[in-house]
């Protein structure tokens, strides 16, 4: 039995929220949000690396 105890691990295995939605738009809006998201931690890695 495996434990998570790190959230940034848990994140993968979260469903999307655009998975929750039902319209077209509604996916999109949450797919476009996700990935601001991402982009914004991914600038965060970067920032810290140099």
């Amino acid at each position: 039995m495996c434990i998570v105890t790190d959230p940034a691990l848990f994140e993968i295995f979260r469903p999307a929220p655009a998975m929750t939605q039902t319209t077209i738009d509604g996916q999109l809006r949450d797919v476009v949000y996700e990935l601001r998201g991402i982009k914004q931690e991914l600038s965060q890695i970067q920032r810290k690396m140099k």
